[in-house]
C-alpha cells in the first residue's frame, strides 16, 4: 500500500542521514516485503525475527477478522515490550489506533496524509464516525503532526483544535525512473490512450473523465481510455458508458504489478487524474517520471504538487477537462512543454527530501521537550 511504501522509504532514507537511526517496529509482519525490508533496517533480538518470520509467512493469505484482531493485540504487546527495553527519541506512529503504545520520554509523531474521510466519505457512509473519532484522538495526543501537503494541513486545522505550531508540512517522495522495475511493453495494438490509475470512486471523478471523453469527437474517434487497477467496472459505470454512447472497445482495463504500470505510464499519451480532492497526489508525479503529460485539477493539493507542469482544470467542468485532454493529446508543442516541465517538477519530490524534512520535524519536537 502507499502508506507502507511511505514508511519503508522514509525509514531507509532516515538511516542514510548522519546521526540518525530508524527502525520499523512491526514484530508481526503481514507482508513479505515488510518483513524483508524490516530485517535490513536495523539489528534486533533474534527472537523478534523468528516470531515475525513465522507470522508474516502465514500472513500472506487473507486474514479473518478474528485473526487480524489477535495479531493486532500480539503486535501491541510485543511492541510495548520492546519499547520498555529500548525507548527511542521519537515514535512515529503509522496509523490511527485506539490503544497508543505507552511512552516514557519519547515524543510521539503522527503523519496525516489527507482528510478525505472527513470531507467526502463520512457523509456517504463509506467511513465510520468511530474511525473519525479514533483519528482525531490520535492527532490530539501526538506531540507533532506531519501533513503531506499544505492543503492537508489547512483541512486538518479546520477540523481539529490544534495549534499550527504542532504541525509541519513535509511532502512525500516519488520514485525515480531507475527505482521502478523494467517496464512491461504494453499491447502494441492499443490505440493512443489516456491512462487513469487507481480507484474510481466518487471523489476521484472518473465519471467526469468519461463525460469529458464523450464530449470530444476527436478523442472518441482516435483514442482510448485505459484504466489500471480499481477493480471491476460497476453497474453504474457501465450504465454511464451506455448513456454517453461510448464504444466499450475504447475503454480498456488493465491489472498487474509495478512493471505493468510503468509500461502503461511510458506508453500513454496522457495521464488523466481529474480527482476532486487529494491530500497529496502521487499518481501525477509518477506519470511525470516517465515523461507522460498530465491533466489534473485544482482539487485539494493537486495544484500545489504539479504547479505549472500539468494541465490544471476545474474538476466540476466537463468542458475544461475535455479541452485540456485534447490539448495534451494532440498539441505536440504543448506536449513537449509538459514533458520537460513534468520531469523537472518531479525531481523536487524525492524520498531523501522527505526524510530531511521529517528529521527537521523530529528535531523541532525534541527541542520543544528541552
Amino acid at each position: 500500500s502507499s502508506d507502507l511504501r511511505y514508511f519503508l522509504e522514509l525509514a531507509r532514507q532516515l538511516n542514510a542521514l548522519p546521526d540518525t537511526s530508524a527502525d520499523v517496529l512491526a514484530p508481526i509482519f503481514i507482508t513479505r516485503a515488510l518483513r524483508d525490508e524490516h530485517r535490513a533496517l536495523a539489528a534486533r533480538p533474534a527472537w523478534f525475527d523468528r516470531i515475525g518470520t513465522r507470522l508474516s509467512d502465514a500472513g500472506l493469505r487473507s486474514l479473518s477478522a478474528r485473526e487480524a484482531q489477535w495479531r493486532r493485540r500480539v503486535n501491541v504487546a510485543l511492541s510495548a515490550r520492546r519499547l520498555r527495553r529500548e525507548e527511542p527519541d521519537v515514535l512515529h506512529e503509522t496509523f490511527f489506533t485506539e490503544t497508543p503504545l505507552p511512552l516514557q520520554r519519547a515524543r510521539r509523531v503522527l503523519t496525516v496524509q489527507d482528510m478525505i474521510d472527513e470531507k467526502f466519505l463520512l457523509a456517504s457512509g463509506r467511513t465510520s464516525p468511530a474511525f473519525i473519532a479514533t483519528k482525531r484522538d490520535a492527532i490530539l495526543r501526538a506531540d507533532h503532526v506531519l501533513c503531506s501537503s499544505r492543503q492537508t494541513q489547512v483541512d486538518l486545522l479546520e477540523r481539529v483544535s490544534l495549534p499550527e505550531s504542532r504541525t509541519s508540512v513535509v511532502h512525500l517522495g516519488c520514485r525515480s525512473r531507475e527505482e521502478w522495475p523494467e517496464p512491461t511493453q504494453p499491447d502494441p495494438d492499443l490505440p493512443p490512450y489516456i491512462l487513469f490509475v487507481g480507484v474510481r470512486e466518487s471523489y476521484k471523478n472518473f465519471a467526469q473523465l468519461l463525460r469529458a471523453f464523450a464530449a470530444s469527437r476527436r478523442l472518441t474517434r482516435d483514442c482510448a481510455i485505459v484504466t489500471f487497477g480499481g477493480g471491476v467496472w460497476t453497474a453504474d459505470e457501465r450504465a454511464l458508458v451506455t448513456t454517453l454512447g461510448l464504444d466499450p472497445a475504447r475503454l480498456i482495463q488493465r491489472h498487474g504489478d509495478d512493471a505493468v504500470l510503468a509500461g502503461l505510464y511510458r506508453g500513454a499519451r496522457v495521464c488523466a487524474y481529474p480527482s476532486a480532492y487529494e491530500g497529496f497526489g502521487l499518481i501525477p508525479l509518477e506519470a511525470m517520471t516517465f515523461g507522460c503529460p498530465v491533466v489534473t485539477t485544482h482539487g485539494g493539493s493537486l495544484a500545489e504538487v504539479v504547479e505549472d507542469a500539468a494541465e490544471v482544470v476545474d474538476p466540476d467542468s466537463v468542458e475544461s477537462i475535455s479541452v485540456a485532454l485534447e490539448r495534451a493529446m494532440f498539441d505536440e508543442t504543448r506536449r513537449e512543454n509538459l514533458r520537460v516541465a513534468g520531469e523537472r517538477q518531479v525531481r523536487r519530490f524525492t524520498w531523501r527530501a522527505c526524510a530531511v524534512g521529517t528529521r527537521a520535524a523530529y528535531e523541532r519536537v525534541l527541542g520543544a521537550r528541552t
